[in-house]
């Protein structure tokens, strides 16, 4: 195929003054049927939005892609209405989807970025609008960037975004993928009763793009090609919500409504992906709206318009008042007579270098058959005849570049005011405010001080490409990579050189460089929420547990709304066996990400701690369909927990039931007959415990604690027949285990164990000691090593040992366990003294 390319345009210009901001379909019979008989009202009529994440206009085939990947998509295409040229405000995915569903720009719903805004409650939605009509309202969500925290919930009762990650941490990684999400707006249309309107969202097109070789067509592995792939998946499911509507007799009653939220990047501007520049790969998306009752003549609009048109459009269309702060325009005449009086001027911007990198901000506006870029070297293209944006006429056309530099003056402060009332001369005050809009004129003398995105592309690109070898855990072609760049570029700064420098730090060990690189960051780049979960996460690790703590609460007093470092409080918490003030940041976590199964399987377990086994219990079972949950450590781990709870309790029967109920739901797993035959060992039925040990290493034969065990099965065995044959053979399985996983504490300490059975005494306290230093919270390791010492003689170690259990554990433990602690301390003091 050729690569993908631009095309020409030839739209017309529209200016619209908007006077004390209202802006009623006062008329509404602009909106029933014409003359011309191509459109009727929807009211009544379900609505269902699809959004393509990071899908630009030319990879559908509608939009002149040659390569079949769109059929259903075109399908709809082809009996309904199709935009020719839909642009989006912004290429990135929060701030595009907050103007779509408020008919806003971002200057004025004030959401400029992914992760570091909320969408105001006094934003009005396209849903709030639609529930007080009495619609059912339903959204399933595919990214953790449009999560309701976010506040883009607001109006719908149903917000899926269960991203059924195996992470508790959830970041802009978690994601679900279309066959998921088709299967969650199946099971919602099974529920659905009575009129709707729910929005679906896919987000697969977006890096890093994965192949699906179960869908027909070219598999490619260029870029291009994978992307396509990406966007052929989502078609495919897009065709099966449509199969699913027509069994519910719903198609021809809902009007249907495929747009992308902004476009991706594949080096024409030197750009991979997006967000950085807003050339036309970034900005025109796709939008096709579709029902054969009210569109009954299919056809094109070439008109100009933006995504911050479909509400006030969508709202025409049902017969609904706009409400009064809509920047929108209604594109409904333009389905009727197929044009306007003159087009649309549309903004956009991404001020995503601003706040990442302290970059120059980007703003821009179309006008007419122009497009003007605002930067420090400011760009103005005509896009009639330059559709691929290739001959910059701004030093050509000065006298056009000036002109449309004063209109997006005018536009930025017309479209930020509450009112919506345009101003022809700008005060010291309004040029104060385009500031902190994030506009600085191309003309103006400060913007020489700011650095140009396009000065910078080709450096910032190198050290991406550095962050790949991190993660292929290359760590020293990337220091000696990164080391050249620095070099070449004296004061280079960007936060990924930061996360670069910091990780390779972290892996040769010296975590409190990595946690200086991390600091310094997050004083140059406050707003970065992973540099500050990345030195929490380095504090907890070094074994600082105080020090995290009070970070994490400084950071909560900053931000309430920062969930990570509630989710990073509470482990604390459980660490220093304070159950209750961990589960209390769990459900804080819980409350702000409602859907987030693996906070629900951390607060498990600190209701196991907390004695409430029946609450704990009701938890876990909610999660059983939930396989990346089941499989995780931290769900596994409160399983254990409870089913150990349980075992202790003398509740015997429920325990096995439990174990064994998760070893159906997760059969492949090796942790799962584990702690089933961990159990048997707990009941002293070693023939069971052996047998659910071995199911465990015929599924992973490298899985250390499995040998540990079988280890332990045989002490066990040994101590009760004083036979010295098996406590050597327990050696044996416990060295495994050892040379399989060299920090596994639990295998040292039950190694020592056989050895003082054996009484290879010396040994013995060699391997409690290096049990210890792996583990310094290994009770059972400082018992055992004082048993050792004390049969040695070495009374003063022994003392020596107990002082450092009791400092670092004794707050912690149980009454009986403290109760031994301070009986060992006396005897052997006693001994000592006695010497």
């Amino acid at each position: 195929m050729s690569y993908p390319h631009g095309f020409c345009y030839n739209g017309r210009v529209m200016q619209r003054k908007i006077a004390g901001g209202i802006v009623f379909l006062a008329a509404l019979g602009l909106v029933a049927c014409s003359s011309s008989g191509l459109m009727a009202g929807a009211s009544g009529m379900n609505l269902l939005i699809i959004t393509m994440d990071t899908t630009r206009a030319d990879v559908i085939d509608l939009y002149g892609n040659k390569d079949a990947v769109s059929p259903n998509i075109d399908r709809l295409g082809r009996e309904g209405i199709v935009f020719r040229e839909c642009y989006s405000p912004a290429p990135l995915t929060l701030p595009a989807h907050c103007s779509l569903f408020t008919g806003r720009y971002p200057i004025a719903h004030h959401v400029r970025n992914n992760g570091t805004y909320v969408l105001g409650a006094d934003e009005l939605t396209l849903a709030e609008v639609l529930k007080e009509q009495g619609y059912q309202t339903a959204a399933v969500i595919a990214s953790f960037t449009l999560s309701s925290k976010f506040g883009l919930n607001q109006g719908f009762d149903v917000y899926d975004e269960d991203f059924e990650s195996g992470q508790a941490v959830t970041n802009y990684l978690a994601e679900i993928p279309a066959d998921r999400v088709y299967g969650k707006f199946v099971r919602w249309l099974d529920r659905a009763g009575g009129k709707f309107f729910c929005w679906v969202h896919f987000y697969d097109p977006h890096s890093p793009y994965v192949s699906h070789g179960e869908i027909p067509g070219p598999q490619g592995t260029s870029p291009w090609s994978l992307y396509e792939g990406e966007v052929r998946f989502v078609d495919s499911y897009i065709g099966k919500m449509m199969e699913a509507l027509r069994a519910k007799n719903l198609f021809e009653t809902t009007v249907i409504v495929i747009v992308g939220d902004h476009g991706e990047a594949f080096g024409e501007h030197k750009e991979r992906g997006h967000g950085i520049f807003c050339y036309e790969e970034s900005l025109r998306v796709p939008l096709i709206i579709h029902n054969p009752k009210v569109f009954k003549t299919p056809h094109d609009v070439p008109a100009r318009v933006s995504l911050v048109d479909i509400m006030p459009s969508i709202l025409a269309l049902y017969k609904l008042r706009t409400p009064p702060r809509v920047q929108g325009r209604s594109f409904l005449e333009l389905l009727n007579n197929g044009g306007e009086k003159s087009p649309r001027t549309l903004y956009f911007e991404s001020l995503f270098g601003r706040e990442e990198f302290n970059w120059a901000p980007l703003t821009g506006l179309i006008d007419g058959h122009h497009k003007y870029i605002s930067l420090p070297e400011p760009e103005l293209y005509d896009l009639q005849n330059d559709g691929r944006e290739t001959r910059n006429l701004f030093d050509s056309q000065p006298d056009t570049s000036r002109a449309m530099d004063k209109k997006l003056q005018q536009f930025i402060l017309q479209h930020a005011a509450a009112t919506g009332a345009s101003r022809r001369d700008l005060s010291a005050s309004d040029v104060e405010k385009l500031k902190t809009l994030g506009y600085i004129s191309s003309f103006s003398s400060r913007s020489a001080e700011t650095v140009d995105p396009k000065k910078v592309i080709d450096v910032y690109l190198e050290v991406v490409s550095l962050k790949e070898l991190v993660k292929q855990k290359n760590y020293q072609e990337a220091e000696e990579r990164l080391a050249a760049v620095l070099a070449r570029n004296p004061g280079l700064e960007l936060p990924d050189i930061y996360e670069i420098s910091s990780e390779i730090a972290m892996q040769k060990g010296k975590t409190g460089e990595a946690a200086e690189i991390l600091q310094k960051a997050i004083g140059r780049y406050p707003e970065k929420e992973s540099f500050k979960m990345f030195l929490a996460m380095d504090y907890i690790e070094s074994g600082d547990l105080a020090r995290a703590g009070d970070f994490c609460r400084r950071l909560l007093a900053d931000n309430d709304k920062m969930t990570g470092a509630c989710i990073l409080l509470g482990d604390i918490e459980d660490r220093l066996n304070n159950p209750d003030a961990a589960l209390l940041n769990y459900e804080k976590a819980g409350a702000l990400e409602p859907q987030n199964g693996m906070i629900r399987a951390k607060s498990a377990g600190a209701l196991v701690k907390k004695g409430e086994l029946s609450k704990a219990q009701t938890l876990l079972e909610e999660l059983e369909g939930q396989t990346a949950i089941v499989k995780s450590p931290e769900y596994m781990q409160s399983v254990s927990s409870l089913g150990m709870a349980l075992l202790t309790a003398g509740e015997t029967e429920r325990a096995l039931a439990l174990f064994k109920k998760v070893t159906v739901l997760e059969p492949g797993s090796p942790a799962v007959w584990l702690n089933l035959g961990y159990a048997y060992y707990r009941l002293k039925k070693y023939d069971l415990a052996r047998e659910n040990f071995e199911k465990s290493l015929a599924l992973d034969k490298n899985f250390a604690l499995a040998y540990s065990n079988i280890g332990l099965i045989d002490l066990s065995a040994a101590m009760e027949k004083n036979d010295p044959a098996l406590a050597d053979k327990s050696v044996g399985s416990f060295s495994r285990a050892i040379g399989l996983q060299p920090e596994l504490a639990v295998a040292w300490n039950g190694r020592a164990s056989a050895r003082l059975v054996l009484n290879q005494t010396n040994q013995a306290i060699s391997d409690y000691e290096r049990a210890i230093k792996i583990d310094p919270d290994l009770l059972d390791a400082y018992i055992n090593l004082n048993i050792a010492l004390r049969q040695a003689g070495r009374y003063a170690e022994a003392l020596k040992y107990l002082d450092i259990c009791r400092e670092r554990l004794y707050s912690r433990l149980e009454a009986r366990d403290r109760e031994e602690i301070d009986r060992l301390y006396t005897e052997i003091k006693a001994l000592k003294d006695g010497h």
